[in-house]
């Protein structure tokens, strides 16, 4: 979206195997560094959830993770795309 926001739509088919949640929502944190923001979470009790998705053409980075309340979360990063 304009201002940066991004909304992710996936097909009922194509969830992850985790799952997103009663009614299938995530809510996802922007952060600086995804790998350092990774370790934090799950020094602070957070399960993570498959590997840091990355897309260099858009300079952007995503990875879940499943709280300690149970809830599925996001981390993703923003960063210059890569040059091709």
């Amino acid at each position: 979206m304009p201002n940066g926001t991004i909304l992710e739509l996936y097909l009922p088919e194509a969830l992850p195997p985790f799952g997103y949640n009663e009614g299938g929502v995530a809510f996802g944190f922007r952060v600086d560094d995804i790998e350092a923001a990774s370790r934090a979470v799950e020094a602070a009790g957070g399960e993570l959830l498959g590997q840091i998705n990355r897309f260099p053409e858009m300079g952007y980075a995503f990875r879940h993770f499943r709280g300690p309340d149970g809830r599925v979360y996001g981390l993703n990063e923003q960063k210059a795309p890569a040059e091709g």
